[in-house]
């Protein structure tokens, strides 16, 4: 089954590796992480050196004009991501 992320206005959100691949170069893993009562667009990043945010500019606008203009997006480096309790690690994780 796929992750399907809906937002408040109605859009369907699939297919979320096109946006995964404006990622900059330097992004070793990632996870996106999808929240509607927050209004909020989390990416994790794991890397080995801190990214200027500019870099995820083409990541971000391309996300933002999908979901719409209600929704934040940050960007966030971290020291690792979570494994599921199926032992994976998911590209994106919707919260309520």
């Amino acid at each position: 089954m796929r992750d399907i992320f809906v937002t408040d206005e109605g859009r369907y959100i699939t297919r979320v590796s096109l946006f995964l691949k404006e990622l900059p170069q330097d992004v070793i893993e990632s996870q996106l992480i999808f929240s509607n009562s927050k209004s909020l667009i989390t990416l994790n990043y794991i890397s080995t050196k801190d990214i200027d945010e500019s870099e995820f500019k083409n990541f971000i606008t391309k996300l933002q004009d999908r979901v719409g203009k209600l929704y934040e997006i940050r960007v966030k480096r971290v020291p690792k991501i979570e494994i599921s309790k199926s032992g994976k690690r998911k590209a994106i994780k919707i919260e309520d």
